[in-house]
């Protein structure tokens, strides 16, 4: 009987010392957290790759955010890549990849399949974004209130462009619509317009139609019969301070190192100043083209 005893105790600690080797749970974590070329001289930090997910499950797509340079050479690219953790294994087309080591043509789309320990796969589609046509010149540009001969001058003297330069200057100027009548409005814009052209600088043209509309009160004008424009269905088209109309606004402000007082606001989404603002543009522009 004692011995019957002694075997059945083996026995029955044998069966839980198996029990627990079986429930042995392997790590699920999976993925590629980041991906670059940082030691590839033609590529190098400039250059930002995102890692963003697809329609597809488990597939994501990793690219540049900015094309590289028209005809880079990436047909053998060593890619220097993070997962998870380290338990993680990343191959392409069968062969476990060695970050910063492994060389691939990535002249085409390579899948990178991301293997957790329990064997779970996630898979990245690498596509390198290459410019089509040659890289843009790039600008600094100078913003100015004054539109002017002499302006125009002192730039393109003192901070003259040379042809060949990756960086040049230009100017930026702001034709604000609603702030007169057109003719002043088309004044300022052509005056703009031609001296870029006589000074050959780069302008950047800034359509504004919400900062200052006192050229148009009967946008506005909903309180002061006085005033030019008044019409009281005007509590419309500018913003209120609750949801009843007996709380439009009358003005507004702008603390620009001091303040200014300007009309009121306008309600964007107001049909009558949304078709102002269509009115003008569609004029000016043609113009600009």
């Amino acid at each position: 009987m004692k011995n019957f005893i002694f075997t059945y105790k083996i026995l029955f600690f044998s069966v839980i010392f198996s029990a627990c080797g079986n429930s042995v749970v392997l790590n699920s974590d999976n993925g590629i957290v980041k991906f670059a070329f940082d030691s590839e001289p033609i590529i190098g930090s400039d250059y930002v790759f995102s890692i963003m997910p697809t329609s597809q499950v488990n597939t994501f797509i990793i690219q540049n955010n900015d094309s590289l340079p028209l005809n880079t050479d990436v047909s053998a690219l060593k890619a220097k890549f993070s997962t998870i953790n380290t338990l993680v294994k990343v191959k392409v087309a069968g062969i476990e990849q060695i970050s910063g080591v492994s060389i691939n043509d990535f002249s085409k789309t390579i899948i990178c399949d991301s293997y957790a320990e329990n064997a779970d796969v996630q898979h990245y589609k690498v596509i390198l974004n290459i410019a089509k046509v040659p890289r843009q010149t790039k600008y600094i540009v100078i913003s100015t209130e004054e539109i002017s001969d002499a302006v125009f001058s002192t730039i393109a003297t003192r901070l003259k462009n040379n042809e060949t330069a990756k960086v040049k200057v230009g100017i930026s100027a702001m034709i604000n619509y609603l702030s007169a009548a057109p003719v002043i409005v088309l004044a300022r814009l052509n005056n703009l317009l031609a001296l870029a052209d006589k000074y050959n600088l780069p302008v950047m043209v800034e359509f504004d139609g919400i900062d200052w509309q006192q050229g148009y009160p009967e946008l506005w004008n909903w309180f002061d019969p006085s005033m030019p424009g008044y019409n009281p269905d005007n509590v419309n088209n500018v913003e209120w301070t609750s949801w009843n109309n007996t709380d439009a606004v009358k003005l507004g402000w702008r603390n620009w190192g001091n303040q200014i007082r300007i009309q009121p606001m306008p309600n964007l989404a107001s049909p009558a100043y949304r078709n102002a603002c269509y009115t003008k543009l569609r004029v000016l522009r043609p113009i600009v083209l």
